[in-house]
């Protein structure tokens, strides 16, 4: 669905799992991304950082990715992430992308999701969408690597990208 007609776990759940295929961090760093870090050019490109770590780029899904512009909006992570950090802004995050979403009382909870979370979000998208139980996140980041040497990506990109050192 249209980011708008998310609620605001669904909008996190989905912003999550785009960003984590387009930029293939393992969910303990991706529960590391640091909100105040994200910056939005006008060229359609998000940098960010995680805690700790160098600066990394994720440019906009594109037709080149045989995606329809028709469903780009729908599909694109850099519009969803930058649609569930708007949303959220207000939640207490300590600084942290993918904050709670589940309202105690009325109120967001002072806490970033886990890592545990995380995979758990990615697992449940991948069972929906059919792909089978035995395949996990850390298998999406195999794949993604593989299918960009594939594509002529430099390894040495796809090694920093992935924080691989071999």
């Amino acid at each position: 669905p249209d980011n708008h007609n998310l609620t605001t776990a669904d909008l996190a759940r989905k912003s999550f799992v785009l960003f984590a295929i387009a930029s293939w961090p393992r969910c303990s760093d991706a529960a590391r991304t640091v909100r105040s870090s994200i910056q939005f050019t006008s060229d359609g490109t998000m940098s960010f950082r995680y805690f700790g770590t160098k600066e990394l780029r994720l440019p906009v899904l594109g037709p080149k990715c045989g995606i329809s512009s028709a469903m780009l909006e729908k599909v694109c992570p850099v519009r969803c992430v930058k649609a569930y950090l708007d949303r959220s802004a207000a939640f207490d995050h300590g600084d942290r992308v993918w904050c709670s979403t589940r309202p105690l009382h009325g109120q967001y909870l002072p806490t970033s999701e886990k890592g545990d979370t995380l995979r758990r979000w990615m697992r449940d998208a991948m069972t929906a969408v059919g792909i089978d139980p035995r395949w996990t996140g850390g298998s999406i980041r195999m794949a993604a690597s593989s299918k960009a040497l594939d594509d002529g990506i430099e390894p040495a990109y796809i090694m920093k990208l992935g924080r691989w050192k071999s």
